[in-house]
Protein backbone atom coordinates (compact mmCIF):
# COMPACT_ATOMS: atom_id res chain seq x y z
CA UNK A 1 0.00 0.00 0.00
CA UNK A 2 1.45 3.37 -0.97
CA UNK A 3 1.35 6.30 1.37
CA UNK A 4 -0.86 9.14 0.24
CA UNK A 5 0.71 12.57 0.66
CA UNK A 6 -1.13 15.84 1.22
CA UNK A 7 0.34 19.32 1.00
CA UNK A 8 -1.43 22.15 2.82
CA UNK A 9 -0.51 25.68 1.81
CA UNK A 10 -1.68 28.31 4.28
CA UNK A 11 -0.90 32.03 4.02
CA UNK A 12 -2.77 33.06 7.15
CA UNK A 13 -1.46 33.96 10.56
CA UNK A 14 -1.54 31.70 13.61
CA UNK A 15 -5.24 32.12 14.41
CA UNK A 16 -6.29 31.49 10.82
CA UNK A 17 -4.37 28.22 10.64
CA UNK A 18 -5.43 27.08 14.11
CA UNK A 19 -9.06 27.34 12.96
CA UNK A 20 -8.19 24.88 10.17
CA UNK A 21 -6.40 22.39 12.47
CA UNK A 22 -9.47 20.23 13.14
CA UNK A 23 -10.23 19.90 9.44
CA UNK A 24 -6.62 19.10 8.60
CA UNK A 25 -6.45 16.53 11.42
CA UNK A 26 -9.56 14.82 9.97
CA UNK A 27 -7.73 14.43 6.68
CA UNK A 28 -5.46 11.88 8.42
CA UNK A 29 -8.17 9.35 7.58
CA UNK A 30 -7.22 9.71 3.91
CA UNK A 31 -3.57 10.80 4.00
CA UNK A 32 -0.74 9.14 5.90
CA UNK A 33 1.63 12.07 5.30
CA UNK A 34 0.63 15.72 5.68
CA UNK A 35 3.11 18.51 5.02
CA UNK A 36 2.47 22.22 5.31
CA UNK A 37 3.79 25.40 3.76
CA UNK A 38 3.08 28.25 6.16
CA UNK A 39 4.73 30.76 8.45
CA UNK A 40 7.72 29.16 10.16
CA UNK A 41 6.52 29.59 13.76
CA UNK A 42 3.04 28.35 12.87
CA UNK A 43 4.57 25.36 11.10
CA UNK A 44 6.66 24.47 14.14
CA UNK A 45 3.52 24.48 16.30
CA UNK A 46 1.58 22.37 13.78
CA UNK A 47 4.38 19.79 13.76
CA UNK A 48 4.65 19.68 17.55
CA UNK A 49 0.98 18.87 17.98
CA UNK A 50 0.85 16.40 15.10
CA UNK A 51 -1.11 18.38 12.52
CA UNK A 52 1.79 18.37 10.03
CA UNK A 53 4.48 15.74 9.70
CA UNK A 54 6.76 18.39 8.27
CA UNK A 55 6.46 22.12 7.69
CA UNK A 56 8.17 24.37 5.18
CA UNK A 57 8.52 28.10 5.69
CA UNK A 58 6.46 30.20 3.31
CA UNK A 59 9.14 32.88 3.72
CA UNK A 60 11.68 30.64 1.95
CA UNK A 61 12.98 31.86 -1.40
CA UNK A 62 12.14 28.41 -2.77
CA UNK A 63 8.44 29.34 -2.75
CA UNK A 64 8.74 32.86 -4.17
CA UNK A 65 7.56 31.85 -7.65
CA UNK A 66 4.25 30.76 -6.13
CA UNK A 67 3.49 34.48 -5.97
CA UNK A 68 5.34 35.79 -9.00
CA UNK A 69 5.20 32.97 -11.58
CA UNK A 70 6.15 31.25 -13.70
CA UNK A 71 6.91 28.33 -11.39
CA UNK A 72 10.57 27.47 -11.03
CA UNK A 73 11.39 23.89 -12.13
CA UNK A 74 12.65 23.08 -8.60
CA UNK A 75 9.28 24.12 -7.20
CA UNK A 76 7.49 21.88 -9.67
CA UNK A 77 9.74 18.99 -8.62
CA UNK A 78 8.89 19.75 -4.98
CA UNK A 79 5.13 19.71 -5.64
CA UNK A 80 5.01 16.59 -7.84
CA UNK A 81 5.21 13.88 -5.13
CA UNK A 82 2.01 15.07 -3.46
CA UNK A 83 -1.22 13.28 -4.30
CA UNK A 84 -3.35 16.26 -3.29
CA UNK A 85 -2.86 19.83 -2.18
CA UNK A 86 -5.12 22.26 -0.37
CA UNK A 87 -4.44 25.98 -0.75
CA UNK A 88 -5.60 28.63 1.71
CA UNK A 89 -4.43 31.77 -0.07
CA UNK A 90 -5.21 35.41 -0.56
CA UNK A 91 -3.25 35.55 -3.86
CA UNK A 92 -4.97 35.47 -7.22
Amino acid sequence: MTEKKLLVFHQGALGDLVVAFASIRNLRKRFSIIHGICGSSVGELACRIGIFDRAFSIESAAFSTLFTGPFDSKLIDFLNPYDTSIWFSFSK
